[in-house]
């Protein structure tokens, strides 16, 4: 329930772009919490698109209207840090700002899953100055001492950097 109730608050776009200033948010009810949009109590009925659909514009584009007709007001959609920032300190919006004219258009709020440094234990996800960049960003070790593709979790240098990324620290759009 926590790591649902952090993305929301976190990741939730409101697409509505008079409302710019009304961030969603969770607001306690007692011992219930609710996710306000637009400053009003909001219940997602959302869809998921696959994994790592989100990969292109053109297949992305025919899914949104898909779930309008599904009845649904949200969807979740990935985004890769490597689509994000393919290089360093430079941010491709290219792919969310798509995502997000078509759910407008479609009436849908937008929850970005966002894939950086793990997936499933692994880091596919990751840019590939990231993944090539051994001396900066560690590697898990295999008994034997073999390096494998996980960024090693104790990283701090690696993790100061997503953060930055995450928080859009510095965007040179």
């Amino acid at each position: 329930m926590k790591t649902i109730q952090i993305f929301v608050l976190v990741l939730i776009f409101s697409i509505n772009l008079q409302s710019q200033n009304n961030i969603p948010h969770l607001k306690k009810y007692g011992k219930a919490t609710q996710l306000m949009v637009n400053n009003e109590p909001f219940l997602m009925i959302a869809g998921e698109i696959h994994n790592s659909s989100a990969s292109t514009i053109e297949f992305m584009k025919p899914l949104f209207p898909k779930l309008k007709k599904m009845n649904l007001n949200s969807v979740f959609v990935t985004l890769a840090w490597e689509q994000f920032e393919p290089e360093e300190g430079k941010y491709d919006f290219t792919l969310v700002n798509e995502i997000l004219k078509n759910a407008q258009e479609n009436n849908l709020k937008v929850c970005l899953l966002w894939f950086a440094s793990w997936k499933n234990g692994e880091s596919s996800y990751a840019p590939m100055w990231v993944k090539k960049d051994t001396k900066r960003f560690f590697r898990v070790k295999t008994k034997d001492g073999l390096e494998i593709e996980t960024l090693y979790v104790f990283d701090l240098k690696g993790a100061q950097i997503l953060k930055e990324t995450f928080n859009g620290k510095n965007f040179k759009k």
